[in-house]
């Protein structure tokens, strides 16, 4: 008894969104263990579907019902659809004999077989996944013996679930899932594109979810880990259960966190911060010399594309939002500019938008105590603005 059915996917979604369900019954019973040969047959099936539904969209193959034209790749993240997949042993208690029970049930021995390539990439095309189940086969014979249509439809529905419910409650033991939504559509694209090849087979999209994505990190000792924590630097992050709704997950995290500013950001340690932050209010500049002592910025940093001045004295941060285009200028050129690093023969000379005390009010004190690698608190660096912010 092969099945190929659909069915609502595995994954979070707030709309129906279908997804192949494949199972194999007909040749196992309890007595057969399930072999190597079995097991790489099943994991074929798979691969033969995934390519059928390429074929499928493209017009190259024959689908007489459209509802089975589905697309299991997206193509933003080259992620895949994870496609349930499974065995089905026909099991016998000689000793009871129960023709009423069904006793459907994970297999007593191994009940779990992977293929893959890479470890922790769920949505990669080649991580495929089986499960084996046990049945009471005295229950199917003597349902389908009675040949009563409604009986044998009722329990194949309740069966559909349960296994798409089990399979389910297997990934979850495995990974841990997150929604995922851009602070800026442009700059989540960009970093997408940028980290491809971290992020390939860790994220996927569904169809009906255009600007949320699913995550899905295997669960290890260690926690989050770095790659999350660098994700919520340019993405709301937030954990989502497989039966939760993303869009409602990713609008609560919003809500707590409100709207995130994205880009990069000049962090200055300044002792008289509030004195320099008055002269800013007034002229709408502010300079910085350019070298390698102390307090000074390096030109490798990438200065130019600074759009926030976060000034501090280890607490009670100052933010500005800065004009595009810093350039270059003499020290004769800074006139009445506030500037740091007196002395110095070249400073960047940045162009004051706006203050942004929202921004200020979100900055972490643990950010302002523990600069990146490679630098002390009292040099001037560049970082992301969204690694200095309370999350």
């Amino acid at each position: 008894m092969d099945h190929l059915w659909i069915d609502d996917i595995l994954l979070p979604t707030s709309e129906e969104t279908a997804v192949y369900y494949i199972g194999d019954s007909k040749y196992y019973k309890y007595s057969t263990p399930v072999g190597e040969n079995s097991i790489s047959k099943q994991f074929t099936y798979a691969q033969n579907v995934i390519q059928w539904s390429f074929d499928a969209l493209k017009g190259t193959t024959k689908c007489k019902d459209e509802r089975y034209k589905i697309r299991l790749r997206d193509d933003r993240t080259e992620g895949y659809n994870v496609l349930p997949n499974f065995f089905i042993s026909a099991k016998v208690d000689f000793e009871r004999l129960d023709y009423g029970a069904e006793n459907l049930r994970l297999h007593e021995g191994q009940n779990q077989h992977e293929s893959s390539q890479f470890s922790d990439r769920l949505f990669d095309r080649d991580t495929l996944l089986l499960s084996h189940y046990d049945v009471n086969f005295l229950f199917v014979l003597a349902m389908y013996a009675r040949n009563n249509a409604a009986s044998k439809q009722a329990w194949k529905t309740d069966v559909r679930k349960r296994f798409r419910e089990r399979v389910q409650e297997i990934l979850s033991a495995r990974y841990t899932f997150y929604a995922m939504k851009g602070y800026n559509a442009a700059d989540s694209e960009q970093y997408i594109t940028t980290h491809f090849q971290k992020l390939l087979g860790k994220l996927y999209r569904t169809p009906n979810e255009k600007s949320i994505y699913t995550l899905a990190i295997e669960r290890k000792d260690n926690g989050e880990g770095a790659l999350v924590e660098e994700l919520r630097k340019h993405f709301y992050v937030t954990e989502c259960k497989l039966e939760d709704n993303p869009q409602d997950k990713i609008g609560a995290q919003i809500e707590k966190q409100g709207q995130m500013p994205i880009g990069k950001c000049v962090v200055v340690d300044d002792n008289y911060c509030e004195q320099t932050a008055g002269q800013i209010r007034k002229v709408c500049r502010y300079g910085i010399g350019l070298g390698d002592s102390s307090g000074s910025l390096a030109l490798a940093e990438g200065f130019m594309n600074a759009r926030y001045l976060v000034l501090h004295k280890l607490r009670s941060p100052i933010v500005f939002e800065l004009k595009p285009g810093p350039r270059l200028v003499t020290a004769s050129q800074l006139e009445d500019t506030p500037h740091k690093m007196k002395g110095q023969e070249i400073y960047i000379l940045f162009q004051i938008a706006a203050e942004r005390q929202d921004i200020a009010e979100k900055i972490s004190q643990f950010a302002l105590t523990h600069p990146p690698k490679g630098y002390t608190i009292r040099q001037s660096y560049v970082t992301d603005i969204n690694s200095m912010l309370q999350v």
